[in-house]
């Protein structure tokens, strides 16, 4: 039986916070769904940790899209949950599987937007300043 749910996370140089991260995926993968990192070339301890605490550990080209694809063509799942390491998912994610399957009719279907909240990092912000961010996020909606 495949698993209802596979998170992709794409990380390069994660290590000093891929342990946690992955540690808070632990409660999904308990009941049934596959975490899947896909390392972009980390110098960093992190293919180590991802080991241990992933089902499946991929390298691929650095980038976040090339990650996520390369983690996508790895999973059976009937839902793909990409997933930043500096990004904290609700309690009952994975029981969101059915709200979602029903908004995917189709195996390529739209992306389904729950409303429960995620929880992300300011490390970037706080790395760059707000508006060197702003104008980041900007400049990738356009």
């Amino acid at each position: 039986m495949k698993p209802a749910l596979c998170i992709v996370v794409p990380v390069v140089d994660e290590g000093p916070i891929l342990a946690m991260h992955l540690g808070e995926l632990q409660r999904f993968r308990k009941r049934g769904a596959r975490a899947v990192v896909v390392d972009g070339g980390s110098s960093d301890s992190s293919l180590a940790i991802a080991a241990g605490l992933a089902d499946l550990v991929v390298v691929a080209p650095q980038g976040r899209a090339r990650q996520m694809n390369a983690g996508a063509a790895v999973c059976t799942a009937d839902l793909l949950m990409s997933l930043h390491a500096d990004t904290r998912l609700p309690k009952n994610a994975d029981e969101m599987d059915d709200v979602a399957l029903s908004a995917l009719p189709k195996r390529h279907g739209p992306p389904a937007c729950l409303r429960e909240r995620v929880t992300t990092s300011a490390r970037r912000r706080e790395r760059h300043g707000p508006w060197r961010t702003i104008l980041l996020m900007w400049r990738l909606r356009a």
